[in-house]
């Protein structure tokens, strides 16, 4: 009977096995350097920096990755656009914010993933941000400084603009 048992594990732990002498999955993409696909997050709810009852900062970060899915150092131009909300690809945006080399070097920052932009867009620049209520979204895309243009994905990044 011990010995049944004994050849039924051996047997039962030989018919389970998973190796193949395959690798079970794909290997990983080398990384390149070359920038390819851009993330980015934004608060979805701007902040109200000068107190008056309206919102008028979005914060924003931004990343740059590689094939290999490693994030890649900045050396060009962020553009971050609001637009209202569902209608990004019909017509201008509501708000534009262009950050040039040098502002993107000052914004380097390092996240769990990697190296990261971190940015302040302020309605300020726009002459005030006593808005009525806006849903609106924000969008954005990375130029290189040989101006390819990489956007960030189209999922939606709900902010909303007005009052508290």
């Amino acid at each position: 009977m011990r010995i049944a048992i004994i050849l039924l594990c051996i047997a039962a732990g030989l018919g389970c096995s998973q190796r193949s002498g395959r690798p079970s999955t794909a290997p990983p993409l080398i990384s390149d350097g070359i920038p390819r696909h851009m993330t980015l997050l934004a608060s979805d709810n701007a902040e109200d920096t000068d107190g008056n009852g309206y919102r008028d900062t979005i914060h924003v970060s931004a990343a740059i990755f590689d094939r290999g899915s490693r994030t890649v150092e900045a050396d060009g131009a962020f553009v971050f656009e609001v637009h209202p909300r569902g209608r990004v690809n019909a017509g201008e945006p509501m708000f534009t914010w262009r950050f040039e080399p040098e502002q993107v070097r000052n914004a380097a920052a390092l996240a769990a993933y990697g190296r990261c932009y971190r940015f302040r867009l302020s309605l300020q620049n726009f002459g005030g941000d006593e808005l009525p209520s806006i849903p609106s979204q924000i969008t954005g895309y990375y130029e290189t400084d040989s101006g390819q243009t990489i956007r960030c994905s189209n999922e939606l990044r709900p902010v909303t603009l007005g009052p508290v």
